[in-house]
């Protein structure tokens, strides 16, 4: 049906009229509780009223968090204080956000660094830099996370506080007749809190409540442990992480309401049934599934290395000590050759007294099952990669391997100097029971973006890959730690050689990808500034590649997942699928030399900590996903991948959730 305009002759169909009418209607609604429609739903589109929130700022839910030096990160403002993971978890949540304020601190990121922390500032210091700088009316912020008398507590004044916190609460009430506003009962000194954080935490719910529906609270009283601390007043990076995952919740819950009030609305104006929203595809990608991790649902299933499970205190089920003389690793990039799954580990502590180098199998398919480890031997000693005139010392380990055409190649990193500078990789041949040949350097630092590195058989023709295919697809890193993600491909049947091997260098003015023969012209696919191991793996039955990799400040803290249509994306914003202090693992798997009392995890550990094993902390790396293991079940993706603690020094089978949307 079509309707005509009377000057033009234009027919314009009805289902355009209706939504523009939709539209309308919904831009004309004021607000619900306080967040304004247009930032929930940023959008109509006609096929089936789909609202998509866009990368815009102007159309993502903006955040001020406000505050003094607590709210502004210090003492390590690089590290961004809580904002460093809260924006992760709200994005992993499915919220398009943003911080916004007058001041930086953190990362270099404006998504990540705006904020209105005042360091030393007190309460009502606040509130005059609210009237004589108008931050409010500048930034009109949807959600302010409020933290803020710890100065008044430490000048004597605790007694006022609350009368100064209930006056500036009235006063941006009053400003910002839309805004939510979650406050903080407030973390205390490191010593512990005194009679003033007491009395003036016990006063906050009262004045909370009496504020009316736009006004939540949030208690951080006792989630933070001394450890936590940087020194006597400020978390340290692991204290902003547990503040993270106290505001988040009520963030998710603040955002939750508002949807749905505007989604119960919506249908009660429209008669028509509001789709959730889900963030826009990038163009061109319009049939890819949203993913997200499943808050809360990483979980590690087993240890792999060892007599005995460090956490459970309960026999490992490869018992590595007592059947190879092996009690610690770390690494384990894997791939399937002829019906097991090899995987490559590194330095190792055993019974060889060396720091080499070992492989182990599995013909597991279930690895909720249980997985049993069998390295391979050499008489009565387990194998070690050797290959000659190849130095494999002391943080020299394999990184990658394939098979291809019934043969194995192995990748590994050698030249290893302190400073990491020289390090380079080399491709060798693998001949059962114990030959390694090598073939060729691929990568060398300085310049070098391939020492560490995952590799892929193209699994079918790839639109955007130059003739000469099918190819090797390699992702690899440079410095180690301190790298973004590069690509590479090489001719399958040059592989030994590497002739024909081209370098990812940019997209063309159609978004084609562009190659050259030339290393130096390689781009970044991914930004971090601070990958060291990442593995890439295919999901056939989502058509995606999906990538893992450990991240460290000034980046995001944890074990990062992202997935892209093609090896050289875009590949989707990060999520945080592991974080040893989100998810509990310091002090449960993962020694915490501050833990009191003694967690009972360090050791085994390898190199000069050795001397002091408690005192090693532990730390979580080189996430490298089995990819025969991935499994959908339902509307969710199932991740299993081996994971390295450092502390003790061994290799953990985990298991994320991530929603298919």
């Amino acid at each position: 049906m079509h309707a005509k305009d009377k000057k033009t002759g234009m027919r314009w169909p009805m289902k355009r009229i209706f939504s523009f009418l939709i539209g309308l209607t919904v831009m004309c609604l004021v607000s619900f509780n306080g967040i304004s429609m247009p930032l929930l739903l940023s959008g109509l589109l006609p096929n089936g009223l789909v609202y998509a929130e866009q990368s815009s700022q102007n159309l993502s839910v903006k955040i001020m968090p406000l505050g003094d030096s607590i709210t502004f990160g210090s003492r390590d403002p690089s590290y961004g204080g809580y904002r460093h993971l809260l924006r992760t978890l709200l994005i992993n949540d499915g919220h398009r956000i943003v911080f916004v304020g007058s001041r930086k601190s953190g990362y270099a990121s404006a998504a990540n660094s705006d904020n209105e922390g005042h360091p030393g500032w007190t309460i009502s210091q606040i509130k005059d830099g609210i009237d004589s700088n108008g931050w409010l009316d500048a930034y009109k912020p949807d959600i302010i996370l409020l933290h803020i008398g710890t100065n008044d507590i430490r000048g004597g004044n605790a007694a006022s506080a609350p009368g100064e916190l209930s006056v500036l609460l009235d006063d941006i009430l009053a400003r910002l007749p839309q805004t939510h506003i979650i406050v903080a009962q407030i973390i205390p000194f490191r010593r512990g809190p005194e009679l003033g954080h007491q009395s003036y935490n016990a006063a906050v719910p009262g004045i909370v409540a009496s504020k009316g529906p736009r006004v939540t609270l949030v208690d951080m009283q006792n989630i933070l442990t001394k450890g936590d601390y940087a020194d006597g007043l400020h978390p340290n990076a692991d204290g902003y992480d547990k503040m993270a995952q106290v505001w988040e919740p009520a963030i998710r819950a603040v955002l939750s309401s508002h949807k749905s009030a505007v989604q119960s609305s919506m249908s009660t104006l429209t008669g028509l049934a509001v789709k959730p929203s889900v963030p826009a595809n990038t163009p061109g990608t319009e049939s890819i599934p949203v993913i997200r991790y499943v808050s809360g649902s990483t979980a590690k299933l087993e240890q792999l290395i060892g007599d005995e499970d460090k956490e459970r205190h309960q026999p490992t089920i490869s018992r590595t000590v007592a059947r190879y003389g092996l009690q610690g690793t770390d690494l384990g990039y894997s791939f399937d050759h002829q019906g097991y799954v090899y995987f490559l580990f590194g330095d190792t502590v055993g019974r060889l007294d060396r720091a080499l180098d070992t492989i182990a199998t599995t013909d597991a398919l279930d690895p909720e099952q249980g997985v049993r480890l069998d390295f391979l031997t050499v008489g009565d000693r387990y194998l070690t990669i050797e290959p000659p005139g190849i130095s494999m010392g002391a943080f020299e380990v394999p990184v990658s391997g394939i098979s291809l055409g019934g043969e194995i190649y192995i990748v590994v990193s050698t030249n290893h100097s302190k400073d990491r500078r020289t390090d380079r990789s080399v491709l060798a041949k693998f001949l059962p029971p114990s030959t390694f040949k090598p073939l060729r350097t691929i990568s060398q630092l300085p310049a070098g973006r391939f020492i560490k590195m995952s590799m892929h058989v193209e699994p079918g023709r790839i639109t955007g890959l130059p003739p000469g295919g099918p190819y090797i697809i390699i992702w690899g890193t440079g410095v180690y730690r301190k790298s973004d993600a590069y690509l590479s491909i090489v001719p399958v049947t040059h592989f030994a050689t590497g002739q024909g091997t081209l370098y990812f260098s940019g997209l063309d003015a159609d978004g084609a990808p562009t190659w050259s023969q030339k290393e130096s012209d390689a781009k970044p696919i991914a930004l971090n500034g601070s990958m060291g191991d990442l593995s890439v793996t295919w999901c056939k039955d989502l058509g995606l590649w999906l990538m893992t990799y450990d991240s460290r400040p000034p980046a995001l803290r944890g074990i990062l997942f992202s997935y892209s249509r093609t090896p050289w994306g875009p590949w989707s914003e990060p999520q945080i699928i592991f974080n040893a202090v989100r998810d509990g693992a310091l002090g449960k798997f993962i020694h915490d030399p501050k833990a009191q009392p003694d967690d009972g995890l360090a050791g085994p550990v390898i190199g000069k900590g050795q001397k002091n094993p408690t005192a090693v902390h532990g730390g979580a790396y080189a996430p490298y996903v089995v990819e025969r293991w991935l499994k959908i079940q339902g509307s969710e993706l199932n991740l299993y991948y081996v994971l390295s603690t450092w502390n003790p020094y061994v290799v953990v089978l985990m298991k994320s959730r991530l929603r298919i949307e």
